[in-house]
């Protein structure tokens, strides 16, 4: 176990259980990568999700996929964006699009 061992506690303080940072921030780095090597195969990327479950529990996934989607926006996503950028391709409206609800336009 690393330094990184926090306890979780309820609202009373009461113990819930142990969290290791380290442990959650390396899976977190494989399923971000291991689904962005895989996306374009929607069975691969469920496969690669499965996988993760078993191997980290499902109690402790949450964690592993809240760390994945931020390692995939900032890692992935974003330089992937500068690079659609400096084509001429406006994603980002598309995505700001989606996230308030409004149709992309692609449909």
């Amino acid at each position: 176990m690393s330094d990184d061992v926090y306890m979780l506690v309820d609202d009373d303080g009461s113990p819930l259980g142990m969290v290791d940072m380290d442990r959650i921030e390396t899976a977190g780095v494989r399923l971000a990568f291991e689904m962005a090597a895989a996306c374009a195969d929607v069975d691969a990327v469920d496969q690669v999700v499965s996988d993760t479950i078993t191997r980290v529990g499902v109690d402790e996934f949450g964690y592993v996929a809240g760390s994945a989607l931020a390692i995939l926006v900032k890692q992935i996503l974003a330089p992937t964006l500068v690079v659609t950028d400096r084509m001429g391709l406006d994603l980002r409206t598309m995505l700001r699009n989606i996230a308030n609800g409004e149709n992309s336009g692609g449909e």
